[in-house]
């Protein structure tokens, strides 16, 4: 096996609140791609609201091997690879 040809984790800088979108379109190129989420509530006078929302805000996490970069600097939204 190559290391060229290993997967690795690599962090990804998005747009604010971009986050869920970047993440389904990663996925539907095939590539692994992950946000760890948290549940946050909040209650207003008539209703009380429940969301996902991400715990490293505008970052995401993309499994990916030497010939994905590519199309993850295609995506929308990606800003680019963190150093």
């Amino acid at each position: 096996m190559n290391i060229q040809d290993t997967k690795q984790w690599f962090a990804v800088k998005v747009k604010y609140r971009g986050e869920k979108v970047v993440i389904a379109q990663l996925e539907r190129k095939g590539i692994e791609a992950y946000t760890p989420m948290r549940a946050y509530t909040r209650r207003y006078v008539r209703k009380i609201v429940h969301r996902m929302v991400p715990v490293l805000s505008t970052y995401v996490f993309v499994h990916i091997d030497r010939k994905q970069y590519i199309p993850v600097f295609e995506t929308e939204y990606i800003f680019g690879f963190v150093k």
